[in-house]
């Protein structure tokens, strides 16, 4: 079974965009419970904001917790000249203690700033006295190969509904979702039945090209020790994965999901509901494009990948290289111009669809479908192409990944996170339109 891991770039065919395909940084700094540094003065060289997400109500309060850390990841427990600041204050106040009050129902950021350094927290404000009523909306069908649900349901702060077929669907903080999984997957997750973030550990082999031991699901991961179960991020009721992306380094998470007892299949569906925290940036420093891989496939018998990505802190980019060693052999990707921009600042959450298939033995289409989650997903690229190396055969696909490199170093106050809710890969040869899309 061959794997792809490396920190070449590779150059994809359209202009102005490089894109590296699988670069991390090597290491993290230890963070020891040790205080040092209690000088009033002392400037921390990071700062972490607990928790990262939070839901208050209009006229209630939460308070934020920063820990501040010297360059070799040891606390400082003094610090001076330390503020606070709300992205919208007619939404939420914050004071000088870290008490965020909400005002009106919306979404805000919270930051914590210590001269150049400085992390954020997202709030969501819910007004539960005007809430109440009866809401309904229209879920493009995710219960079934085929069957498009009207979801209805009582709102009271947190809202509950139930869709026609199996499932059901709950907004928390503000944020409408639609219903679970379909059932359909060879792989997936949605996160809720972990005890606890060491038992998500357990599933996860960090030896790149890993084997998968009993109870594994992710089998080949980098970095995955940045991979947590969030509770208090929910998605539709229960909790969720958190990757954390840790200022001052370039370094990031990445999952790979081998399908199982070896299998592959020439048609994939990859569905997938991801939050980014607010504010969440590509940029960085570095000689290639700012982008970051947000989901990816990889090929039976062959290095290289498929995959979504968002680049040049504005756009996405499909693309897919296929390498039957090392060395580039093919590439094609496809820009779609600057047009989206609030998934990376509203702390809203998302549904991303992709679609690959082997049109013939020789050629492929892949297309992606993005909204708000909720609403009827929207088609934002479609690529075809064909393989003319490789003996011109078009490989299968046999492991999918969430999220892979992140092409820059990110400031050291940037510290981001990026939430999966659930994923789901399907066979698309046994299942045509299993979200009931317009194809």
């Amino acid at each position: 079974m061959k794997w792809y891991h490396s920190r070449r770039t590779s150059v994809l065919l359209f202009p102005a965009v490089t894109l590296a395909v699988m670069g991390c940084a090597t290491s993290d700094a230890t963070r020891p419970d040790a205080i040092v540094n209690d000088g009033p003065t002392a400037v921390p060289a990071y700062i972490t904001l607990s928790p990262t997400s939070a839901t208050v109500a209009v006229g209630g309060s939460i308070t934020l917790t920063p820990t501040s850390l010297d360059g070799s990841g040891k606390k400082i427990s003094k610090t001076a000249n330390a503020t606070w600041t709300s992205s919208d204050t007619t939404v939420a106040t914050v004071s000088s203690t870290g008490v965020v009050s909400g005002r009106q129902k919306g979404h805000v950021s919270i930051r914590y700033k210590i001269s150049s350094v400085s992390d954020t927290s997202g709030v969501t404000v819910i007004d539960t006295t005007t809430t109440s009523g009866t809401t309904s909306g229209t879920t493009s069908g995710t219960t079934s190969g085929t069957t498009s649900g009207t979801t209805s349901g009582t709102t009271s702060g947190t809202t509950s509904g139930t869709t026609s077929g199996t499932t059901s669907g709950t907004t928390t903080g503000g944020t409408t979702t639609s219903t679970g999984l379909t059932g359909l997957g060879i792989v997936s997750d949605d996160f809720a039945n972990y005890s606890g973030t060491a038992a998500l550990q357990a599933r996860i082999t960090n030896a790149i090209g890993g084997t998968c031991t009993s109870g594994c699901l992710y089998g080949d991961g980098y970095h995955g020790e940045l991979a947590s179960i969030d509770t208090k991020t929910l998605y539709n009721g229960h909790q969720t994965m958190m990757y954390t992306f840790p200022g001052g380094v370039g370094t990031v998470p990445a999952l790979w999901i081998y399908l199982p007892n070896g299998q592959t299949i020439s048609k994939m569906w990859l569905r997938a509901k991801i939050r980014f925290s607010p504010g969440f940036t590509t940029a960085g420093t570095g000689t290639v494009a700012p982008a970051y891989k947000l989901l990816g496939w990889g090929w039976a018998g062959n290095y290289g990948r498929g995959n979504l990505a968002i680049t040049n802190t504005n756009q996405y980019v499909t693309d897919w290289t296929v390498m039957a060693t090392s060395t580039i052999t093919q590439s094609f990707a496809e820009l779609v111009n600057p047009h989206i921009t609030t998934e990376w600042t509203d702390g809203a959450w998302y549904d991303y669809i992709v679609y690959f298939e082997t049109t013939s033995s020789t050629t492929i289409r892949q297309r992606w479908w993005m909204v708000t989650d909720g609403q009827t997903p929207v088609l934002r690229g479609d690529l075809s192409g064909t393989m003319s190396a490789n003996g011109g055969t078009v490989p299968p696909v046999n492991r999918i990944c969430l999220g892979l490199n992140f092409n820059l170093t990110r400031a050291v106050d940037n510290t981001e996170y990026v939430w999966y809710g659930q994923w789901e890969a399907i066979d698309g040869s046994k299942n045509a339109n299993p979200f009931n899309l317009s194809l």
